[in-house]
């Protein structure tokens, strides 16, 4: 997404729980939109044509009320928020 910073985590998970262990891979994005409603045309963007494999988003100072949370929709992804009493 141009002209903001955002980072890729790729973490990976071994299933110990069988005798052939598996590794998986779990990619996290982590974006600090500075405002979602001003990002969420060109994040859909991005998502489908940048090649963005994340497994879960993470956004902060997203700025949006829990109404207009109720409100966002991303393709392939449940909203999950937070309030961080401070």
């Amino acid at each position: 997404m141009a002209g903001q910073e955002n980072e890729t985590l790729n973490v990976k998970v071994t299933d110990t729980s069988t005798l052939n262990p598996k590794s998986h891979e779990l990619k996290i994005l982590h974006h600090n939109v500075q405002s979602l409603n001003n990002m969420l045309l060109e994040l859909s963007i991005s998502l489908s044509i940048d090649d963005i494999n994340a497994d879960i988003l993470c956004f902060t100072e997203h700025w949006l009320g829990e109404n207009q949370l109720n409100s966002v929709y991303i393709d392939q992804f449940k909203l999950v928020r937070t309030n961080l009493n401070l």
